[in-house]
Order: structure tokens, then C-alpha cells, then sequence
């Protein structure tokens, strides 16, 4: 089973885009997502961006991911 990560684009050209998850930053391939812009919200799984989201979806998902896997202090 593959898990689509939320993610927001920090920056993005035709092909490719960084985007921050969880506070690391990655490029990705754009390629099934269409044009993109800085500050949109992604579904990232195997390096590519999979779907657009609102911000609102962004922000549930976070929050779902937040209870399934609280982040523990170093």
C-alpha cells in the first residue's frame, strides 16, 4: 500500500517543483499535476506530485496524520 504525503510547493517550474513536508524539502516531478505555483498544496507519493489540494483538505490531512503518527521530542 502506497500513502500519499501532504505537501506545500515552495517553488515549481514546468517539470519539477520543491516542495516541504513535515519540514523537509524535496523536488518532486509535476508531471500529473499541471501547472503549480508557490504556496499550493500537494499529495506527494513516489516523488511526484499526485493531486492539487485545498487548502482546507491540506490542513485535515495534516491534522488526520498528526493523530496517526504524533511527532515525539527529541
Amino acid at each position: 500500500m502506497c500513502i500519499g504525503l501532504p505537501a506545500r510547493v515552495v517553488s515549481a517550474n514546468a517539470a519539477s517543483a520543491v516542495i516541504e513536508s513535515f519540514g523537509v524539502r524535496k523536488v518532486v516531478g509535476t508531471g500529473l499535476a499541471g501547472t503549480l505555483k508557490a504556496g499550493d498544496f500537494v499529495t506527494v507519493l513516489s516523488g511526484n506530485v499526485f493531486k492539487k489540494l485545498t487548502q482546507d483538505e491540506y490542513h485535515r490531512v495534516m491534522s488526520l496524520v498528526a493523530r496517526l503518527a504524533p511527532r515525539k521530542e527529541p
